[in-house]
């Protein structure tokens, strides 16, 4: 099919969602009470019973628990501990993830015998995907550089939560997600991830409780960090799940799948109800993200809020406000490049707790190491040992690469280069570079040509996966952007709503 051919999907008042919610509040119930409980509970035996019983709702409707995931991954750094022979830790999200991965897996084996003649057996295993060829580029790259990384243990870990189990989850997503409705999903459920955790930053504000993980408030400013150890990774969350919920309230178009067959004026009241919350959602972050004190997030989600205003009104901007619109760019262009010193752009970036010094002597320690590794970079995770001169934060560390200020290094502990291409390729080597910028423009290609031609129940949905990595890009200039796992499977989930869109484009087309 030639890529000009513009599907004419159907419309909204013919078109059920592929995913409804109708009739199975109470199944979400029972999976996020199950969850929850879960992850709560101390006892072995009660907490396998219950993961059993996850399992067993998970595998009756594997689609609306994919969707859900996104809400666990933040909890990332609160591990949930089940006392065997061995202490054995890991994350709410990804037990979900494998668990899932595992259902799915063994359902798809039970019915390939039943599959349609014109699907092959691996086509039936791995779905068609437009990121196909970049995805398992990656995933070699990081497979070589975690072989060749010093210091392997960290490695693996970081390999297992940013590499296998985000990509399990974009897999999950091509498997069972499907069409507007899914894609709708999928985006809703980034911005009530946002939405919750900065629930949970609103009341370390203003209750600090005892029990919250990092709830002390270790930095003087008195920066919230909810579930995080940093404020930085709390704003990292919000830059990209604040402009998706923006999207989402100001592109519709998506809520009309979810009531259909109602009538126009209750369309109307969902819709309405559904903008109000989520614009809510948005001022919650909001506030939260003002509180973080990150420079970065700050500027990442104004950028990408504009975005949203401007694509939401562009018919009147293309109109009327173009020109003063290229004067006004021309002459900030002119101002930064005139007036703005130096100084000027490290009191912005102080925000991140060290000067602009700092940040270009992270980066010239970083490409120190790419020229002594530059074929596998340093590994996963390995970046701090080959910085820090800290045996507390770095035990074995090679104390090789890290900058010094005024005789002292004042920045021991630094786990990244702050950088986005510096960090793919010191973690995943130069193949892993090459696979990240690739998978980057594909998504802005299929991206930006999706939003073009979609239709109302899709245009939500698209935005929001734009604008989340569109922050991605920005933030990840001067920040981390995809080596945490909340980061990394939300990078796969906005790869995953331009899928669907490609796919249900193709079923509509032919």
């Amino acid at each position: 099919m030639a890529e000009s051919a513009v599907a004419t999907a159907p419309s909204t008042a013919r078109r059920p969602a592929d995913i409804a919610l109708e009739g199975d509040y109470l199944w979400v119930a029972g999976l996020v009470a199950s969850a929850v409980l879960f992850y709560a509970v101390s006892g072995t035996l009660l907490s396998l019973a219950l993961l059993a019983a996850l399992a067993v709702l998970c595998w009756q409707r594997t689609s609306l628990a994919i969707i859900l995931i996104p809400l666990a991954v933040p909890l990332y750094m609160l591990p949930k501990t089940l006392h065997t022979t061995r202490h054995l830790s890991f994350s709410l999200g990804e037990i979900v993830i494998v668990l899932l991965a595992a259902i799915v897996f063994a359902q798809q084996v039970l019915s390939a015998p039943r599959r349609p003649a014109q699907t092959s057996l691996v086509r039936h295993f791995i779905p068609e995907s437009p990121f196909l060829w970049q995805a398992a580029l990656f995933l070699v790259a990081a497979t070589l550089a975690t072989a060749a990384a010093q210091f392997h243990t960290v490695a693996l870990r970081e390999y297992r939560e940013v590499v296998l189990e985000p990509l399990l989850y974009y897999w999950l997503i091509l498997q069972r997600v499907k069409g507007p409705s899914g894609a709708a999903l999928l985006a809703l459920a980034v911005a009530l991830a946002g939405t919750v955790v900065s629930v949970l930053g609103v009341v370390q504000i203003y209750f600090r409780p005892a029990g919250m993980a990092f709830a002390q408030f270790p930095t003087p400013q008195h920066f919230v960090q909810a579930v995080y150890d940093s404020q930085n990774n709390l704003s990292l969350l919000i830059d990209r799940a604040l402009p998706v919920a923006l999207a989402l309230a100001l592109m519709p178009g998506w809520i009309a799948l979810f009531v259909h067959g109602r009538t126009a004026a209750a369309t109307q009241r969902a819709t309405r109800l559904a903008q109000v919350g989520l614009l809510l959602f948005a001022a919650l972050m909001a506030y939260i993200l003002y509180r973080t004190g990150s420079r970065g997030g700050e500027a990442a989600t104004v950028f990408c809020v504009a975005i949203v205003l401007v694509v939401w009104r562009w018919k009147i901007v293309a109109a009327q406000l173009r020109r003063p619109l290229a004067v006004a760019a021309a002459a900030v262009v002119v101002v930064a490049i005139g007036f703005i010193g130096r100084h000027r752009i490290s009191s912005f970036v102080s925000g991140h707790g060290y000067s602009n010094l700092a940040h270009q002597s992270v980066w010239e320690s970083a490409l120190r190491m790419l020229r002594d590794h530059p074929i596998f970079g340093v590994g996963p995770d390995n970046f701090l040992y080959y910085y820090s001169d800290s045996q507390q934060c770095a035990p074995g560390h090679i104390t090789h690469y890290y900058y010094v200020q005024a005789g002292t290094n004042f920045e021991r502990c630094i786990s990244h280069p702050h950088n986005m291409f510096l960090n793919f390729w010191l973690s995943t080597g130069f193949l892993g570079l090459v696979a990240g910028l690739a998978l980057l423009v594909m998504f802005a290609v299929l991206g930006i040509r999706a939003y073009r031609h979609a239709d109302a129940t899709w245009k939500g949905p698209l935005l929001a996966a734009l604008v989340a990595m569109t922050a991605f890009v920005a933030h990840g200039q001067v920040d981390n952007s995809y080596f945490l796992p909340d980061m990394a499977v939300y990078f796969w989930l906005c790869l995953g709503i331009v899928t669907l869109w490609r796919r249900d484009r193709l079923r509509t087309t032919y």
